[in-house]
């Protein structure tokens, strides 16, 4: 009984105590725990805030967007793992995985058994505990791709940034009023000074892969690498774009690819953008060969389906195809595996797998056996030739806010978006014309392959 008459009954049903009363005139149950200690606490609380007049009903509770009651006594691992459920159920089981794996060496710190001593509870950390996990981050040895047999390696600065950047996040995000895992009086130790920002790569550093050396490498290809690479050769796009890209995608007529969000909602770019990008006619003879007799369906293709000696697992004609795999594959997901749009674009790209398409990863290790096969014997990554594309666009004096746009950023970023129109057709056409060389070449050996 509270100080002021009000009755509340406990009560034990399924080995679990149950507090019953009424408040405002209205029967309310609350769940108080399992364990008898633990339930004896939260009465104590249950009284206090009847006492006061702060008590909510679960119903209630529920229906508040500013969460009431303790704040948890959590460690760091309990902290990661509600921070990481709630990712996953908003972004996405990639970017759960990334941030898990950036948050991993943050709970083997804080469980070191001289910090954990000192800083049991993540709501006692502090700027001494950043100072000693920034110097525990230097002398962190890891393997690369986490395979346990390949040499260990220092972080890379890159890397030491992501993971203070990624505990700084964590700790905003827990003493956020709605997630109420922090105090709302706890600092965020994980300052600018001690996070750092992230490194910026050098503007003077040389292109990987300039137009004399992508021309080289055009020499070098074969039928199926020439119609794969062309686009990334000439055009400066991620990817994923252009390894997503679906045939009723592609206006031959105007010779433009047109890029956006598809399936209602469920497929989209990086920055989920809508642009369109031209293409010189000297590289449709290549999409047109991976087109084939196919009315749609994935534009690229594996080598193996490309080269017809094997029939994709799931082969489709048209987009109504397309939306009908779509949909059985989403209403066949396990429970629990589509909890953000994200999921649903993941399940997507390996579908058009199966539908014969290409994945980037795929594409850039056929592009790392390509390279190992030049006498020039220069590294790069595939994903350097966007880069080399784009230094190709600022070269041929392209309009910086076409640069953005043909690179699929968004143009909210720059207020001169809203008042200058892009002309994309004539800035293109004068890019086009500076890689004049790069383009005969890749006519040169489209001929040299018989591809028309």
């Amino acid at each position: 009984m509270t100080l002021d008459g009000k009755q509340v009954h406990v009560w034990i049903r399924d080995g679990k105590y149950l507090a019953r009363g009424r408040h405002q005139g209205r029967a309310f149950g609350q769940q108080l725990g399992a364990d008898e200690r633990d339930a004896s606490g939260a009465l104590r609380r249950l009284l206090v805030e009847l006492e006061d007049g702060t008590f909510q009903t679960p119903s209630e509770a529920r229906q508040q967007q500013v969460k009431a009651g303790a704040v948890p006594r959590s460690s760091v691992r309990h902290l990661c793992q509600v921070f990481l459920a709630d990712k996953r159920k908003l972004r996405g089981k990639k970017t759960a995985a990334d941030y898990r794996n950036r948050l991993a060496p943050l709970i083997e710190f804080a469980e070191l058994p001289d910090v954990a001593k000192r800083w049991s509870l993540a709501a006692q950390v502090d700027r001494e505990f950043v100072v000693r996990f920034r110097e525990y981050l230097h002398q962190r040895r890891v393997a690369r791709n986490g395979r346990v047999a390949a040499e260990e390696r220092p972080h890379s600065p890159g890397q030491i940034f992501n993971i203070l950047d990624c505990s700084r996040t964590l700790f905003g995000w827990g003493v956020r009023p709605d997630v109420h895992q922090l105090p709302s009086g706890f600092a965020n130790p994980f300052t600018k000074d001690l996070a750092g920002t992230r490194p910026r790569k050098d503007p003077l550093r040389p292109m990987v892969f300039p137009m004399q050396r992508r021309m080289a490498l055009v020499e070098q290809m074969d039928v199926w690498q020439l119609c794969h690479f062309a686009i990334a050769m000439v055009l400066p796009l991620r990817p994923e774009d252009y390894t997503g890209l679906l045939i009723s995608e592609v206006d031959f007529q105007n010779r433009i690819l047109h890029f956006g969000t598809r399936l209602a909602g469920w497929d989209f770019n990086k920055g989920q953008q809508t642009f369109q990008v031209p293409f010189p006619p000297e590289i449709a003879p290549f999409l047109r060969m991976c087109m084939g007799d196919r009315r749609d369906g994935p534009l690229l293709q594996q080598r193996t389906v490309f080269e017809q000696r094997r029939r994709p697992k799931l082969p489709v004609t048209l987009a109504a195809d397309i939306q009908q795999v779509f949909d059985r594959a989403l209403a066949a997901a396990r429970p629990g595996e589509v909890q953000a749009k994200q999921d649903g674009k993941r399940i997507f790209r390996r579908l058009l797998c199966d539908m014969g398409g290409v994945s980037p990863d795929s594409l850039a290790k056929e592009f790392q056996s390509l390279l190992q096969r030049d006498s020039a014997g220069i590294s790069g990554r595939f994903y350097d030739l966007r880069g080399s594309v784009t230094t190709d666009l600022k070269d041929a004096r392209v309009d910086h806010l076409l640069q953005l746009y043909v690179t699929g950023h968004s143009l909210n970023t720059d207020i001169l978006s809203n008042y200058v129109s892009i002309r994309l057709h004539d800035e293109m056409a004068a890019y086009f014309q500076h890689i004049r060389p790069l383009l005969e070449t890749l006519s040169k050996r489209a001929e040299q392959l018989g591809i028309v």
